[in-house]
C-alpha cells in the first residue's frame, strides 16, 4: 500500500510523509484502548465540515451492539444488493485486508482510491487547530467521501466502539438497529450491561425508527426509555417481532 499512497506535507517535522503512513501513524484505539475523556466526536465534525459533509448526502443504516453487529451489516448489505441497490458497507475491524473495511457491492476500495481518500482528510484534518484525529475518525471521514464519490444507494455502517460516542454516530441514518449487549470495553462504556446499553442506544435519533435485538431485562428497559426520549419508533426481538424455526 504504501508505494502507491501519495505524498503530502503538513507532517510536524517538515518532511514529506505519505498519506498512508501519516494514517498508520495516529493513535489507533483498536490498539489502545482510550479513556472515557479521549472520546469525543468534535473532531470528526470538523473534519467532515471541511470536507463540505460527505456523511449528509448519504442514505444510512447505522447499526451497534456487542455481539452481532458485524454480522447484522453484512445481512443488510445483501438484502439491499439482492433488491438491485447500489451498497456502501463500512465495517471494522478487517479480516486480511484494511480495504475490506470499505466496500461497495462487495468489492473493496483500491489501493489508489483510499489513498486519495486519506489525503483528502488529511488535507481537512492539517487546516483543523486542536488535537490529531485518530485513525477511526480518519477512517470514517474516508468511507464517508468513498461512498458519496461513488453515488451509492445506501450506505450500511458499524460502529467501531459503543455507540454515542462513536465517530459513525455524526451520521443521519434512515434506521438503526442494537444488537446483543453484553459486559465489553468496560473502561469506556461502564462495568454494568446497563450502561453499556445507554452507551449503544445513544445512535438512536430524534423521529428514526428502530430494531432491537437486546433480550435482557435491563439493557431493554434502557433502550426503550432511549427510544421513548427520542420519539424513535422502536421494533423489539420476542415483542413486535418473532424469529420462528
Amino acid at each position: 500500500m504504501s508505494g502507491n499512497t501519495i505524498e503530502s506535507h503538513g507532517s510536524d517535522d517538515g518532511r514529506k510523509v505519505s498519506a498512508w503512513d501519516w494514517w498508520q501513524g495516529l493513535v489507533n484505539f483498536e490498539r489502545r484502548q482510550p479513556s472515557f475523556e479521549e472520546l469525543k466526536l468534535q473532531r470528526i465534525r470538523d473534519i467532515l465540515r471541511a470536507l463540505d459533509n460527505p456523511h449528509f448526502k448519504l442514505k444510512c443504516l447505522h447499526v451497534a451492539g456487542t455481539k452481532g453487529k458485524g454480522s447484522l451489516c453484512a445481512f443488510l448489505d445483501s438484502i439491499l444488493r439482492q433488491g438491485g441497490q447500489k451498497v456502501g458497507l463500512f465495517t471494522s475491524p478487517h479480516l486480511e485486508n484494511i480495504n475490506e473495511r470499505f466496500m461497495i457491492n462487495g468489492i473493496p476500495i483500491s489501493n489508489e482510491d483510499l489513498s486519495y481518500r486519506i489525503q483528502e482528510v488529511r488535507e481537512a484534518a492539517n487546516a483543523i487547530v486542536g488535537e490529531p484525529p485518530t485513525f477511526f475518525e480518519v477512517a470514517t471521514a474516508a468511507g464517508f467521501l468513498h461512498f458519496k464519490n461513488c453515488k451509492i444507494d445506501w450506505a450500511v455502517l458499524e460502529t467501531g466502539l459503543g455507540g454515542r460516542l462513536d465517530s459513525t454516530n455524526v451520521c443521519l441514518p434512515i434506521g438503526c438497529a442494537i444488537t446483543s449487549i453484553s459486559l465489553d470495553h468496560t473502561k469506556q462504556l461502564g462495568d454494568t450491561v446497563e450502561k453499556i446499553a445507554g452507551e449503544k442506544a445513544g445512535i438512536l435519533k430524534t423521529g428514526i425508527p428502530a430494531v432491537s435485538g437486546v433480550r435482557e431485562r435491563g439493557p431493554k428497559e434502557i433502550i426503550r426509555l432511549q427510544a421513548k426520549k427520542m420519539n424513535s419508533p422502536l421494533w423489539e426481538l420476542d415483542e413486535e417481532i418473532r424469529i420462528i424455526n
